[in-house]
């Protein structure tokens, strides 16, 4: 790995004055070796070397957006692989028989139990308005509803998706921009947003030397 493009040994990166270069350097190095968002890079290959539908992206998305946690979503969708076909029943049991083996992130910690709830609820909102009932149907209108793609598909999901906050919503639709597709760009990063995640906001903070303003609202 050439490293030497993205370091300057001679540079103590520590020191404040130096602390935007070396965040600007190391985003960089993350992007071109794939190693900011794994998870999602190694969905989107997987989408891709196994041919999945579209219908089969979404599900999968919806998934990994619950457990934030990609190998628990590949083997949620290798026992449930088509959306429509999922028996909530079976479902309730499968997850009872399984919770002590599925694995959630911490952040998705307080959701590991509630799969069959959470899936009614998606059923539910996939199927509201939406004669044709496909996922694809879903997503297609509230794209052509709006000029703020994003904006509509953020209060869709966090207000009609038992237990998707602000930040399942978050990196939820960031798995459907990446690996299926579904156009929504963020305008900002919800900087402003005091009440909710800090560690994004104090991270950028220090990263450009003003860490003084961390707890402050911007």
């Amino acid at each position: 790995m050439a490293s030497e493009s993205f370091i300057q040994t001679n540079i103590d990166y520590r020191k404040k004055d130096n602390r935007k270069e070396a965040f600007i350097r190391w985003f960089a190095w993350s992007l071109r070796y794939k190693d900011c968002d794994p998870a999602l890079w190694m969905m989107k290959y997987m989408f891709d070397r196994y041919e999945f539908n579209i219908e089969q992206r979404l599900w999968v998305c919806w998934l990994y957006g619950t457990t934030y946690y990609a190998p628990t979503s590949w083997v949620i969708w290798n026992e449930f692989p088509d959306f429509e076909l999922v028996g909530e029943k079976r479902l309730e049991e499968w997850n009872n028989i399984n919770y002590k083996r599925l694995r959630y992130q911490t952040d998705t910690k307080y959701n590991k139990g509630h799969l069959p709830k959470q899936f009614s609820s998606y059923y539910e909102w996939v199927h509201t308005n939406n004669p044709e009932g496909t996922q694809r149907a879903k997503f297609e209108k509230i794209m052509r509803s709006t000029n703020d793609p994003f904006k509509a598909l953020w209060g869709e999901v966090s207000g009609s998706l038992y237990k998707f906050g602000r930040y399942s919503t978050w990196f939820y639709m960031q798995a459907l921009k990446q690996c299926a597709d579904i156009q929504t760009e963020p305008p900002d990063l919800v900087l402003r947003d005091d009440k909710g995640s800090k560690s994004h906001r104090t991270g950028l903070l220090y990263a450009l030397g003003l860490e003084e303003l961390a707890g402050q609202k911007l």
